[in-house]
């Protein structure tokens, strides 16, 4: 995902050097489509908020997965050490 997010920098940097005299064209099926300048930046620029969008979702889907993984290996240590003194305390 970081790498499409730094593709479509790279793309607004290179717009950013353009003026609007510049003629931009797009790739649409087998054919090169003429496109205004301010259009194609701003397609970049929401596509680039959509990445930053989802980069901060999976952030969140990661943290929330490590704090159950940490609240049940907790768990399980838990149960673990008093199934030890259960043990223990039978074979007393």
């Amino acid at each position: 995902m970081t790498e499409k997010k730094q593709e479509n920098e790279m793309v607004l940097n290179e717009f950013k050097e353009l003026n609007e005299e510049n003629v931009v064209y797009k790739l649409v099926g087998p054919i090169l489509a003429k496109q205004e300048l301010s259009e194609c930046r701003s397609n970049v620029e929401k596509r680039v908020e959509f990445i930053d969008k989802e980069i901060a979702r999976q952030d969140s889907l990661e943290a929330d997965f490590q704090e159950k993984i940490t609240d049940r290996t907790n768990k399980i240590k838990k149960m673990q050490a008093d199934f030890q003194r259960i043990i223990q305390a039978a074979q007393q």
